[in-house]
């Protein structure tokens, strides 16, 4: 069984490491024409020389014989071989994007949400810890939390009828603690007063920015419009004056298990597991 730990530290050492799918490259060619018999000349058998079996068109070193069910075998005499050509099936394996949010706008809703919050995550755990300053990701925390609070909330409304054992496990245990974050910084934007419009702008942002930028960018570039920044200056002082920053936050350490899940994100989702840290490997 694996065990999640749900922290900034293994976040950040986990954001860079994309498992590819390839196999070797090979130049050597495989000829599927299959090879034809040499030139016989095929005599009628007199009606002495046929029997209810079969019928025999042997040339000089063995030949062909054709079963009454239309089969044919070759006399070993011959030395060489007529076999059907066989279509060959190819694999397709769908490699996960090394740049991006993978799954961010997949149509499963499920998977979506996944990405929406795996991807969240991971870019302002690199932003809590690489980030040039420390106001640079607890604004992007900020703005980014009604994409968080909008992700949990997808996971548990859209949440596939396999998982429904592990729904307090996923939605509670292991995503709950940052979504706790989140609702607060969405607090910190009401008080300011900010309207709820204004503050879907700054979702609408914060994800335009995801896409662009991916889990890569510590210092992600918000671009937040002027009569915005007032409202969201008052919301940043709050939120970070009263919470620790997220590679601090001894909260989001969780033991969460959530086994079947993975395997579900693993063979269902775009991102193939690799937002929470999963290679795309056979699990115990």
């Amino acid at each position: 069984m694996q065990r999640h730990r749900v922290c900034a530290a293994a976040t950040v050492a986990i954001m860079f490491g994309v498992l590819g799918c390839g196999g070797s490259d090979n130049d050597d060619t495989i000829d599927s024409a299959a090879t034809s018999p040499p030139d016989t000349e095929l005599t009628e058998p007199s009606d002495t020389e046929r029997d209810d079996d079969s019928r025999s068109t042997a040339g000089e070193g063995g030949g062909l014989t054709v079963e009454t069910d239309g089969s044919v075998t070759l006399d070993e005499a011959t030395s060489t071989e007529v076999a059907p050509t066989q279509p060959v099936e190819a694999t397709v394996i769908t490699a996960v994007p090394e740049t991006g949010v993978p799954g961010i706008n997949s149509t499963d809703l499920f998977c979506r949400s996944w990405s929406e919050f795996g991807g969240t995550f991971q870019a302002l755990a690199l932003a809590a810890g690489f980030a040039t300053d420390a106001t640079t990701a607890q604004r992007a925390e900020v703005v980014a939390s009604g994409t968080l609070v909008a992700a949990v909330a997808g996971l548990d409304e859209h949440l596939p009828s396999d998982l429904e054992s592990e729904r307090i496990a996923l939605t509670v245990d292991l995503v709950g603690p940052l979504a706790r974050r989140a609702e607060r910084a969405q607090a910190e934007l009401a008080a300011a007063e900010m309207s709820a419009q204004q503050i879907d702008q700054l979702n609408d942002i914060w994800r335009a920015a995801l896409i662009e930028d991916g889990v890569d960018e510590p210092n992600i570039e918000l671009v937040i419009p002027a009569d915005l920044q007032t409202a969201l200056g008052v919301a940043v002082d709050s939120f970070s004056s009263s919470l620790p920053p997220i590679n601090r936050d001894p909260s989001l350490v969780t033991d969460a298990a959530i086994p079947i899940t993975d395997v579900y994100l693993i063979e269902n989702c775009p991102d193939q597991g690799t937002l929470g840290g999963n290679d795309i490997i056979d699990q115990p």
